[in-house]
């Protein structure tokens, strides 16, 4: 039961820091758009 719950909880953090990297991702691609080109 516990094992489950551990795996369980591991594909949530997983799910989480691929979103979370996503997420930083398109931020700095905004910035880097945003930024004037040297």
């Amino acid at each position: 039961m516990v094992k489950g719950h551990l795996s369980m909880y591991d594909d949530t953090l997983i799910n989480t820091i691929v979103k979370l990297e996503v997420f930083n991702k398109k931020l700095i691609n905004i910035f880097v758009r945003k930024k004037p080109s040297l």
